[in-house]
């Protein structure tokens, strides 16, 4: 149990005056209501004891009271979690109070305010707050660490601020690959030397699927008796799917070539894990929960999610977002109704009936107001008939506006499902042709587990929306930005190459002692004989130029921002001191909109060479049309650390660029300088 803090001490020194309306006054929680530096305001303390069902739904009811006319909660936090005798009703009531935390996020301001131990349940709620205050000594945690499986006893400051800081995961999993010549799953000075001894790791290492067995394809072991034999002694505690644990084990702890402490060390390492995770306390799942995989909240937030995560890479003329004048739409592709593919890689408990697709929810949007033709003209990505191209290009004749929906099956993406071609498969470049011949726009929308090589697509196209795979609720979101409901605002989270000889293509390449000017000759320009320099012998491809299709952050909106006056904290700063980069982000546009603002530094001249750029920082800022923000960023110097010719993490004193831009390939260089 917590310590006790004495409720009423805390309330009035909080409240105006000490002067408070009691709202809840039984059990682990209490709430009040009243004056805070003149605003109105509500309270909520935990008295150090276990949370109830009943103490969770006061949480949730001060919330709801609060959204109603905007007032501010602060959470006193003083308690260990929840109530574990009430099971699974103390969970799902926890699971509803972090629901309502996020509902009315940017509706109310919350704060959290920890006063002893926060710990399970609660750390949760705690962390979702808006801001979270720590009082000296104080502990957030949701399991804290332990001194050992035998005892069980937590250590002392868990959950403090320091130990935080050093926390690490609870399991980590070894590679396929090799390190050195050695495979991850047998390599000792890896999983010993470095995990275990110089990072203190007390987890689990499991293997990777099949992994141990793999070692021997590897050629580091002849058969699957030394595969097990090198993996446990390198410190692999458990292995996944190929069975050399169970099968060759016994034999090579009665050969004495694996010890038994050995195995008395890795099933340790299960049971602390598992004893941290409460497992031995509540060890079952109440398997009809599955239906909350789709609860209404849930979808909303996946939703949500495909939405902020679309992509607007072209937005020629103002396509987008459709306008009232578009009375008809010709939906096609083969993308626009594939429920399954829709979901993505690796789902396993996706179920494709309850996907809304793209064609669904546009019929849904628009209803009568707009007529929908649906010709998807290739059955699946792969897809090849011509025939079907043909019919739909005829049948998009009719419409204002062409959606077409593109990209790849999920089975083509994904762990192992490498491609060497990233253009479009079958016959769907000769869809899109086919569609830009009818003079009609293009809204090329494409869903994929990579960047796609879609240059020739992205010309053809009067708009394109990359929405990667968008899951269940892909549809209503993609709607709902056709037809401006919601704003684009996702940015590449990777560099798209205009073509595959591109790759490896990424923003953060080292400085090349020939960087590439964009000048350069490019193929067909090249003149017949020519000499051997007179290319410019830089960094780029004669094909491809230098430059890719996408840069690494970028994104377009339905509004446009402005940066401006960029001013930093000091031009000359010590190791240990602390950047602010202040900067004015203006929206110049006509929409609402929210843009990903993006911190870029480069590291001039250093012991070794350097990323010509390296992103520090970003945040999400939504504007209204003419309004501007003074957006911050604060880096401190510590973070321009890295491994320098003699293997020592340093900072380096010298010359240093800095960008705050909208990608990674935009805005105005400044200089500032580290100094010893």
């Amino acid at each position: 149990m917590a310590s006790k803090i004495n409720k009423g001490e805390i309330l009035a020194k909080f409240f105006d005056d000490g002067e408070y309306t009691a709202l809840f006054a039984d059990g682990a929680v209490s709430a009040a209501c009243g004056y805070a530096a003149g605003q109105q305001a509500y309270a909520v303390y935990q008295n150090g004891e276990a949370v109830s069902v009943k103490d969770v739904e006061k949480n949730i009811k001060v919330l709801e009271m609060a959204a109603q006319t905007g007032c501010p909660v602060v959470t006193f936090y003083n308690s260990v979690g929840a109530k574990l005798a009430e099971g699974l009703d103390v969970l799902t009531a926890s699971a509803k109070l972090n629901a309502q935390i996020a509902k009315v996020s940017g509706v109310i301001p919350q704060v959290a305010v920890v006063l002893g131990v926060c710990g399970g349940t609660s750390a949760l709620s705690a962390a979702n707050a808006d801001v979270c205050i720590m009082a000296e000594g104080a502990e957030l945690f949701f399991t804290a660490p332990f001194t050992s499986a035998a005892k069980g006893d937590k250590v002392p400051g868990a959950g403090t601020a320091e130990a935080a800081a050093k926390a690490g995961a609870a399991t980590f999993m070894t590679s396929f690959n090799d390190n050195d010549g050695v495979p991850s799953t047998g390599n000792t000075f890896i999983l010993k030397d470095v995990l275990r001894g110089e990072w203190g790791f007390d987890g689990v290492v499991v293997s990777d699927w099949a992994s141990v067995a793999e070692m021997i394809a590897h050629g580091f072991a002849p058969d699957s008796k030394e595969a097990a034999m090198k993996a446990v002694n390198a410190g692999v505690d458990m292995e996944m799917v190929s069975y050399t644990f169970v099968k060759e084990l016994p034999e090579l702890i009665k050969e004495g070539k694996v010890k038994e402490s050995a195995i008395d060390d890795a099933v340790r390492n299960i049971l602390r894990v598992k004893y941290r995770l409460g497992l031995f306390d509540n060890p079952y799942v109440d398997e009809k929960r599955i239906e909350e995989l789709y609860a209404p909240a849930h979808l909303e937030a996946a939703k949500q999610a495909a939405v902020e995560s679309a992509i607007l890479l072209k937005n020629e003329k103002e396509t987008l977002p459709l306008q009232s004048s578009v009375k008809t739409v010709a939906v096609v592709g083969p993308m626009a109704n594939a429920p399954y593919d829709q979901l993505g890689t690796w789902i396993f408990d996706g179920d494709k009936t309850k996907t809304v697709t793209p064609l669904k929810a546009i019929k849904e949007l628009v209803g009568d107001k707009v007529q929908v033709i649906y010709e998807p003209g290739l059955t699946y990505s792969r897809d090849k008939n011509m025939a079907g191209v043909a019919k739909a290009a005829a049948a998009a004749v009719r419409a204002d506006v062409i959606l077409a929906f593109v990209g790849e099956e999920a089975i083509l993406s994904g762990e192992a499902h490498c491609l060497a071609d990233l253009n479009l498969q079958g016959a769907q470049s000769e869809l899109i042709a086919a569609l830009a011949k009818t003079g009609k726009p293009v809204v090329t929308v494409v869903m994929a587990g990579r960047p796609l090589t879609i240059g020739k697509e992205v010309e053809l196209s009067s708009a394109v929306l990359y929405s990667f795979h968008p899951g269940t609720m892909g549809g209503p979101a993609l709607a709902d930005l056709l037809w401006g409901k919601a704003v684009p605002s996702g940015k590449t989270p990777v560099t798209f190459p205009k073509m595959v000889g591109q790759i490896p293509v990424y923003y953060a390449h080292n400085s090349s002692g020939r960087p590439a000017t964009r000048n350069e000759v490019l193929l067909n320009d090249i003149p017949l004989e020519a000499g051997q320099t007179s290319l410019g012998c830089t960094s780029f491809y004669m094909d491809a130029g230098f430059d890719p299709l996408y840069p690494f952050g970028y994104g377009l909106s339905y509004t446009t921002f402005k940066y401006d006056n960029v001013k930093l904290s000091s031009a000359n700063l010590k190791k240990e001191d602390v950047l602010t980069v202040t900067f004015d982000l203006e929206n110049t546009g006509k929409y609402e909109g929210t843009e990903v603002a993006q911190l870029y530094v480069q590291d001039k001249f250093a012991s070794v060479t350097r990323p010509v750029k390296e992103l520090k920082r970003f945040a999400r800022v939504t504007l209204k049309p003419g309004e501007k923000k003074n957006v911050s960023f604060e880096l401190p110097i510590s973070e321009l650390a890295f491994w320098n010719i003699d293997m020592v993490k340093t900072v380096e004193a010298g010359d240093f660029a800095l960008w705050v831009a909208p990608d990674s390939q935009s805005g105005e260089e400044v200089f500032f300088r580290v100094v010893d």
